[in-house]
């Protein structure tokens, strides 16, 4: 009757999947090769029965043949959960499989030959690519015919020279010289690709150069660089060191275009001036006649 109880009860409706489907018939990539640029992205999704996508569902991936393409997946997001990133690992054909809650789709994978798409001009492997060279330096680069990837295509190669010949000498296996001082670079090419690599060359000068003194004399050290030939300046912020400072006792700071040196005792030491490059002059201390 008037006493009556009521309760409430909320009833939640899950979506349930009822397909899946891959957004394509056939994913084409480029060129094999690890080269993000290559990459191509695969994604499935699932529907319910009504025909709704139903979002934020796991997706897993599997290339049939892992020879021709693989599918990664990439952390972070409700995108690393249904995503797939196909890569070519060689020219052919495969399938791509996408399965989630029981249901599955597939694609055709297929990774075409590539070609040469650009050259690339670096240092020598295991070698750092150094582009400010003191006089006399010798540094080795190699031009590399790359894919849409990034590889190297096969039976294709580079031929390297100096655009600036007196300042940079290209010799054989890539071998270059820094001749003079200047500005300069060096070209890779093939057929019409090309790539530079830009080169400063500097030269230091350390004065006096070798010298002998005696015990207690004071030597003051000027450190200069040179940006073009013939021409030197003051070398502000050079960083000096002694060999033997018991021999030769540096008695500025640390750094700076100019450095006094105290012979202080008999011996020999080499001084040092250092920033960009290196330049040493050796100071010979004997008895005072």
């Amino acid at each position: 009757g008037a006493a009556g109880a009521a309760a409430t009860i909320g009833v939640r409706v899950a979506p349930r999947p009822d397909r899946l489907e891959l957004e394509r018939d056939t994913y084409v990539i480029a060129a094999p090769g690890n080269d993000m640029r290559c990459e191509v992205r695969a994604t499935a999704t699932q529907y319910d029965r009504s025909g709704r996508a139903l979002f934020g569902q796991a997706v897993s991936y599997t290339v049939e043949d892992t020879t021709v393409a693989v599918v990664r997946r990439r952390a972070g997001g409700t995108a690393g959960i249904v995503n797939g990133y196909l890569y070519g690992r060689r020219a052919g054909e495969t399938r791509l499989v996408a399965y989630a809650n029981g249901y599955q789709d597939t694609a055709v994978v297929r990774v075409l030959p590539g070609g040469p798409a650009r050259v690339v001009i670096g240092a020598r492997p295991g070698e750092p690519l150094r582009n400010l060279l003191t006089r006399g330096d010798t540094v080795h680069l190699e031009g590399r015919v790359v894919n849409e990837c990034g590889d190297p295509v096969p039976g294709q190669s580079a031929t390297l020279a100096s655009g600036n010949p007196s300042v940079l000498e290209v010799g054989p296996g890539g071998r270059v010289v820094a001749r003079d001082v200047g500005y300069g670079y060096v070209f890779a090419s093939s057929n019409a690709l090309r790539d530079s690599a830009y080169f400063s060359v500097y030269d230091y000068r350390l004065l006096p150069a070798d010298t002998t003194v005696a015990v207690g004399d004071t030597v003051t050290y000027q450190a200069s660089i040179s940006f073009s030939a013939g021409v030197f300046e003051s070398w502000p912020g050079a960083a000096w060191s002694s060999s033997d400072s018991a021999v030769a006792r540096p008695l500025d700071g640390p750094s700076g275009a100019t450095m006094r040196v105290l012979a202080a005792r008999e011996g020999e030491a080499t001084i040092t001036a250092q920033r960009i490059g290196s330049v040493r002059a050796r100071l010979r201390v004997v008895r005072r006649p």
